[in-house]
This record gives C-alpha cells, structure tokens and sequence, in this order.
C-alpha cells in the first residue's frame, strides 16, 4: 500500500501561520487607512509604517520558505525580495506630509540596513530567512553587498525625496528595472556580453531593465500622487538606467543605477535654472 504522505513539519506550520498572521495585520491597517478611522497624524503615520514593515517582512518569509522547498533557486527569490522592497514606495500615499512624523517612511529600510550589516558582518548564519531569501549562494556576507547598498539607498530616496519626482524615478529603475533585468536576463537571455568590468549581462535583460522602470514610474506616480507621469521623462530615464545598468560592476549597480537617475534631475534642474536665468535677462 502507498505509503501515507508527510504531515507538515512544525516549522512550515509556523510560517503558515506567520503569513496568515501578517497578512491580517496589513490588511486591517490598509482598511483603517482607507475609511480614514483615525485622524491623528502620529497614529495615522505609525500605522502607514506599521503596515510597510509587515509588508517586506511577510515578502521576505514567504520567499525563505520557498527556497527552503527548494521551490524556486535562491537567486530567483533574491530578486523577487529586491522587486518588493523597492514597491515600498507604493505606502506613501498613506502617510501624512503635515506631520513630521511622515519620516516613518523609512523604517523598513533602516531597519533592515541595521539587520543586514548585523546577519552579514557578526550573525553569520546560513539559515536565517534573510540569507536564504536574498543571498545569491548562502553566504551570509553577500548581504553586505546588494541588500545593504539597496537598503541604504531606500533610506536615503525616503528621507530626502519623499513623495517628490526625484523618488518615483530613482525607485523605478533600481526596484523594478534593475530587478527585472536580473531576472530576465538569466532566463531568457541569448544574446549576452561581458562589460568593462566583468559583469555579464545580456541584450534581454537591458531591454527588460529599460521597459520595467517605464512601467514602474507609471505605477509610482499614479499609485503614490507624487507627481504627474511624464512620457518622454520616463523613456528618457528608463534609457538611462538600461545603458548605466549594462555598464556597471555586478555588485555596484545598487549605487549606479540611482546615481545615474539622480544625475539627470540635478542637470535638468540646473538646466531650468539656467533658462529662467536666460528669460530675466531677455525680459521674458
């Protein structure tokens, strides 16, 4: 006779669990959200934050798990976590800009900065959920490379840019279109190359990295409020973060992508400045 299947271990019972937990608590805080049920900013700030956290964390379980499984590869997981954090930026529109408290934005990513340093520089622990979830091979120091300077990067997007242009193109090429490229570009790639600095890249995932942070700015900005969706803009930006992502160290495109988005709004604002400058002197 067959033999009778498994019983669940303890340990996915508990995840099982987790997940139903987790999700119950953002969805109750986005319902509260929704119909406004509380109207004083700190509390309506805390529980936009509340909500973020619970958010990445459940991301970042649910991916464990299925690397556990051995259900998807541990790459594919760490680009899905990479993908999801940086929709982060989708709770926003839930905070309230007239309280200064609204710099809870950036709980998940401090926080996880502080985990990621800790798990990668003293923890050194192969089976934490974080290296399973967002290690390319298991060794706990790769969080110190990608996931902190990713972290570090939301930290500083939502301190300095909250709910500006600025932040909805920079998280749109380095959440959505660095992420894609990373996975279509392995998968689906045919026609790869090796850039300058030995990173091998591929024709796919280029066009993947430039077609996601076009969509990406387009989802931000119409989901977040923060500023009007620009056509040209986007195919402007989403160019440049395809050609700096083909170009760049394998372990630095975290700081290269947005660096290069953040380049092109300071010398577009430089450039408006320089025109207004233009018409006064014309008398325009």
């Amino acid at each position: 006779s067959p033999s009778p299947s498994p019983s669940p271990s303890p340990s996915l019972i508990k995840n099982y669990f987790a997940y139903f937990s987790l999700s119950n608590i953002t969805y109750h805080i986005m319902v509260a959200k929704i119909f406004q049920l509380d109207s004083d900013p700190l509390i309506n700030n805390i529980m936009a934050a509340a909500a973020t956290v619970c958010y990445v964390y459940l991301i970042i379980r649910i991916m464990a798990s299925l690397v556990d499984g051995r259900l998807i590869p541990p790459y594919f997981s760490r680009k899905i976590v990479h993908i999801s954090a940086g929709c982060w930026i989708l709770f926003w529109g839930l905070f309230d800009e007239d309280h200064p408290s609204w710099m809870l934005n950036v709980t998940v990513p401090f926080l996880m900065s502080i985990q990621l340093f800790y798990k990668g520089a003293v923890k050194n622990d192969r089976r934490d959920p974080d290296v399973v979830s967002m290690s390319r091979s298991g060794d706990p120091a790769e969080l110190l490379q990608g996931p902190l300077q990713f972290t570090i990067v939301m930290t500083y997007v939502g301190l300095k840019y909250f709910m500006t242009e600025e932040a909805i193109y920079i998280m749109a090429a380095l959440g959505i279109g660095d992420g894609l490229a990373a996975i279509v570009g392995p998968i689906f790639g045919t026609r790869f190359y090796t850039n300058k600095f030995g990173a091998t890249k591929s024709a796919e995932g280029v066009g993947a990295c430039i077609l996601g942070t076009y969509a990406g700015a387009y989802l931000f900005a119409n989901a977040t409020g923060a500023c009007t969706f620009n056509d040209q803009r986007a195919r402007v930006v989403a160019t440049i973060a395809g050609v700096v992502e083909s170009q760049s160290p394998s372990d630095y495109d975290n700081f290269s992508v947005p660096g290069a988005v953040l380049l092109f709004f300071m010398y577009r604002t430089a450039q408006d400045y320089v025109d207004e400058e233009d018409d006064e002197d014309f008398g325009l």
